[in-house]
């Protein structure tokens, strides 16, 4: 029988550890230690946000496999001194630890994601963002890699079909005042390299 490594549609949200739900979905006993398994029960993915702020070490990323379900997958943010700090300039080195744990997540790895400001433009980083894309790209080596955008300036077809280019994603941003690329994506997609993925990311409109 035909197996595929991962559903035709994973469906998660931005973290398991929400004490809030604890008694809602968790249930009101259960140790914060039990959340990933529990949470992995019934959902396909989770996006990783604290690797935003630090790079999950090798034997947490490895323990986290072990504590879910084959099929289940992880979803690293890059973490903010390549996005935020650095701004992608001598971001390299980051760049690479990124890469690599990505890499020792195996089968257990969905897409990651490279979330940029609002006042990461393109008019000041335009340049600086195509030349670390052209960078990335010969590096991912079979790792899947999407971008989200904040700026305006970047949800073009222009900046969608680069990416696809460069077997890289568009983040579909579902968010109050963002436009509909839902259409644009999919153009871009018929470019040779693009990814067979796509990233969408219901956020809301803050209420």
């Amino acid at each position: 029988m035909l197996t595929m490594p991962h559903p035709l549609i994973a469906i998660g949200v931005s973290s398991w550890n929400f004490d809030d739900w604890r008694g809602v979905f968790y249930p009101e006993k259960m140790a914060r230690a039990d959340y990933l398994a529990f949470y992995a029960s019934a959902f396909d993915t989770v996006e990783v946000n604290t690797s935003f702020y630090a790079l999950p070490k090798p034997a947490t990323l490895i323990n986290w496999v072990e504590n879910t379900p084959p099929g289940f997958t992880f979803a690293l943010k890059a973490p903010r001194q390549i996005t935020h700090e650095k701004r992608l300039h001598d971001c390299e080195s980051e760049t690479l630890a990124l890469l690599d744990a990505i890499r020792s997540l195996g089968e257990a790895a969905a897409p990651a994601f490279l979330q940029f400001p609002p006042d990461f433009t393109r008019q000041q980083f335009g340049r600086t963002l195509a030349s670390y894309l052209d960078w990335l790209a010969p590096r991912l080596d079979g790792v899947r890699m999407a971008v989200e955008v904040r700026a305006v300036d970047l949800m073009t077809p222009t900046f969608a079909t680069f990416l696809a280019e460069r077997g890289l994603a568009l983040v579909l941003v579902d968010r109050e005042g963002t436009p509909d690329l839902f259409d644009t994506w999919e153009e871009a997609r018929q470019q040779d390299a693009a990814p067979d993925f796509t990233f969408i990311r219901w956020i809301g409109d803050d209420r």
